[in-house]
């Protein structure tokens, strides 16, 4: 066995990456279309409640 044969991802390994980046890119997709509101009040600490 050559130094590159066990280098090599194997068929495996390759489905679970493309697997991970479609994942990656729907979530993505799905943060993207959202129209996000962002609620202020919520960042605001109080002060004396740290």
């Amino acid at each position: 066995m050559k130094r590159k044969d066990y280098e090599k991802p194997t068929m495996q390994v390759v489905k679970l990456q493309n697997q991970c980046q479609l994942l990656a890119g729907s979530l993505l997709d799905e943060i993207a279309g959202e129209d996000f509101e962002w609620d202020e009040s919520d960042d605001l600490i109080p002060d004396g409640n740290i």
